[in-house]
């Protein structure tokens, strides 16, 4: 288990990451999430080990990340652009990490071999995407308990994406603890079973995914004139936005609609499947 006790980070005066706090379960996926400047990948990087937090603290299995060197020598940090030299290859990076990871060559090469990619290749030599790749195939190869993916899917084509989700899926245990950053909403909704938000330095909301996405209702009301208001009152709901006679609504699910809404000016409601994306985006639209 990871557990994260009112961790601050600042950078100057720039406060990042302030008051803390969360469990991360072995056997999780979970998505890290939040805009840009968020403090998504200083977090990865505290958890890591590279840096170290102004107050606060991380344990690891009940230990102080600080004192504990085993638990750190199962934790494997891919940072967003990972730093190489001019003819690295991802074979003298395989040799690199071999020295401070139990490497899985097997691992390795049915990786590169799923990317089309040879271990040869200088990476000075390849596109963003392939880089990612490659360093994807490390990640796997070292079989880290705690593996900590920055932007995981960035720079990744549609087809490389799915390979990857179902490549991390299929080689998920539950005595691992993975979590991934991504802007790419949807992707972590397929692989990850809980997520958190950062906003303003903490966690605006956590929990599991199904859980969360299900406790909000989305509606579509069609209104009988483009003048016409369709909601009684827009505090009911969570948020709503309306284009032309048509009204996207987002209600609580332990609300009823009925009631809530001017049936004499609606010609029809429909309820509709909610994404995790929305889900989001209603949380930053509200910043509740």
């Amino acid at each position: 288990m990871i557990k994260i006790n009112n961790l601050r980070k600042s950078y100057d005066q720039n406060v990042v990451l302030n008051s803390m706090n969360i469990e991360i379960r072995q056997g999780t996926i979970f998505g890290l999430i939040g805009i840009n400047g968020s403090g998504k990948s200083t977090l990865l990087r505290l958890i890591s080990g590279v840096i170290q937090p102004d107050e606060g603290c991380i344990e690891i299995n009940g230990q102080l990340l600080t004192d504990s060197l085993e638990e750190r020598n199962h934790i494997f940090y891919l940072p967003d652009n990972p730093a190489h030299g001019q003819f690295t290859t991802f074979e003298h990076l395989f040799e690199l990490y071999n020295v401070f990871y139990s490497m899985n060559r097997t691992v390795f090469n049915e990786v590169l071999e799923l990317f089309n990619l040879e271990s040869n290749l200088e990476l000075s030599k390849c596109s963003k995407g392939m880089k990612r790749q490659g360093y994807i195939a490390l990640a796997f190869a070292t079989e880290a308990k705690y593996l900590l993916l920055d932007e995981a899917f960035d720079g990744l084509d549609p087809v490389s994406r799915l390979k990857f989700s179902k490549y991390l899926m299929k080689s998920f245990d539950e005595e691992k603890i993975i979590i991934i950053s991504s802007h790419s909403l949807r992707e972590l909704e397929d692989i990850c079973d809980s997520f958190g938000i950062i906003d303003r330095g903490h966690f605006k909301t956590y929990g599991n995914i199904t859980d969360a996405v299900s406790k909000v209702i989305k509606y579509r009301i069609i209104a009988s004139d483009i003048e016409k208001p369709v909601l009684k009152n827009k505090e009911d709901f969570i948020h709503s936005k309306r284009d032309g006679r048509v009204v996207t609504a987002y209600l609580n699910n332990q609300k009823d609609i009925k009631g809530l809404i001017l049936e004499e000016n609606i010609l029809a409601v429909d309820q509709l499947d909610m994404t995790f994306e929305e889900y989001f985006m209603i949380q930053e639209a509200t910043k509740l």
